[in-house]
């Protein structure tokens, strides 16, 4: 058990970065258009 919890903790960690940055990039890019436009 202890492998595989630690397995899908590690994976739900990586999820939750890329969700995340992915936030970020969102945010940078409406920031950019705002200026932009």
């Amino acid at each position: 058990m202890g492998k595989w919890a630690n397995e899908r903790v590690s994976a739900l960690t990586v999820c939750i970065r890329v969700i995340r940055n992915a936030w970020h990039f969102r945010y940078a890019l409406i920031l950019v258009i705002k200026v932009a436009c």
